[in-house]
């Protein structure tokens, strides 16, 4: 009998995690290979729920890293989440400073570390360590900044195969996409995706059209009480918040809401509020109804409209059929204004949101993604593998 190929997977929170779960679930029902998941941040939460085993950075310390951990100590005073134990933010945020600090020097760590915080972070020295003491044959990962990117480029490094899952779509400038480093393959959502990556200079045989695996459960989602309640009576406007890259945390996506809350409150409309896990949760909410514990299926089939940045639940609301307002005014907005088709409103300000008008939906489904992202996807990692 061969000897099992081992897959290691690495993920955080929030959609990246819910990109991977279902491919990592599958490949554990089937058996056939070894599996081991780095679940980053709020992802471990999320994992644990799903009962997906999985190992954070505070398994990845090891004796000699006393120093990582006081710098783990020290940047992570006043950081409490209730998702994330204290333990695994510092292990995190310890051996993530210690590797910067060893690639840039003491004194221009902290200057860029001043600068930037964590989005500095680039553990590639911690990550080449889980690479050596698991041997894996391939590294799977999601388009995600720092201890992501790390695995991919660690992988690299080390000359072991690796998978790479867009979400949605590349930044304007390719990020790191064009890069040969940057996963053996690459996952993608569509043909259009695929173009876009091959004019940054991405060979088109290493890019792979699978669609979204986190996509895939809205299908099958059949309505509840839960979302027959909240349909009953007025219109429902949801209101999905999000973390923005350049952005100070949580100033834009609370005057958002607020307008919102006064808009709806004129036109007698509910308003659905479900902030991103990492986001810190707002106290008053009013007359706002709190979905964050709602699971998305259901939260998005009860809506009928959706305002939000551009993001993955954007494409996600589409599949059920519910008209997206498109907060087309950061960063991302350009970017990704290719991806949204159909019933989609654009807000190019703050204030346009006071003319915010909904009506109620059929509720038939719309035509986003595809059914069958997860079997394509560990299609992918078969074809990887077998060449291996």
């Amino acid at each position: 009998m061969s000897k099992k190929k081992k897959i290691l997977f690495v993920a955080y929170g929030g959609g990246h995690v819910n990109m991977l779960l279902p491919v990592v679930q599958t490949l554990l029902g089937q058996g056939r290979h070894e599996v081991l998941v780095l679940g980053l941040t709020t992802a471990a939460s999320v994992l644990a729920r799903a009962g997906v085993p999985h190992i954070g950075f505070r398994d990845l310390v090891t004796e000699g890293d006393e120093a990582a951990l006081a710098h783990g100590n020290r940047l992570s005073e006043g950081v409490n989440s209730d998702l994330v134990p204290r333990e695994e933010t510092v292990a995190y945020m310890g051996l993530s400073y210690a590797d910067l600090e060893a690639e840039q020097g003491i004194d221009t760590a902290a200057a860029i570390y001043a600068e930037r915080g964590r989005h500095a972070f680039l553990p590639t020295r911690t990550l080449e360590r889980l690479l050596a003491s698991y041997a894996p044959d391939l590294v799977v990962a999601t388009n995600s900044p720092r201890a992501e990117r790390a695995a991919l480029l660690a992988a690299h490094k080390r000359g072991v195969a690796s998978l790479c899952l867009l979400d949605l779509y590349p930044s304007a400038d390719g990020q790191w996409f064009k890069e040969d480093w940057y996963g053996s393959q690459i996952c993608v959502l569509s043909n259009n995706v695929k173009d876009i990556l091959v004019g940054f200079g991405r060979h088109a045989d290493s890019i792979v059209v699978t669609g979204n695996p986190a996509f895939d459960r809205h299908y099958t989602f059949a309505p509840t009480d839960e979302v027959t309640s909240l349909r009953a009576g007025q219109p429902v406007v949801g209101y999905a918040s999000n973390i923005l890259p350049g952005c100070p945390e949580g100033d834009l996506q609370l005057e958002v809401f607020e307008r919102l809350r006064a808009r709806c409150a004129r036109k007698g409309y509910k308003l659905a509020v479900r902030q991103h896990p990492n986001e810190a949760r707002w106290r008053d909410l009013g007359d706002a109804i709190d979905c964050n514990g709602m699971p998305i299926e259901a939260y998005l089939s009860a809506l009928d409209m959706l305002v939000t940045f551009p993001s993955t639940i954007a494409l996600e609301a589409q599949i059920h059929g519910v008209r997206v307002g498109l907060l087309d005014f950061t960063s991302l907005s350009e970017a990704c204004a290719y991806l949204f088709s159909g019933d989609v409103d654009a807000f190019n300000t703050v204030e346009a949101l006071d003319d915010l008008v909904v009506d109620r939906r059929a509720g038939e489904r719309g035509t986003a993604g595809t059914t069958s992202a997860t079997a394509n996807v560990c299609d992918a990692i078969e074809n990887i593998l077998e060449g291996n």
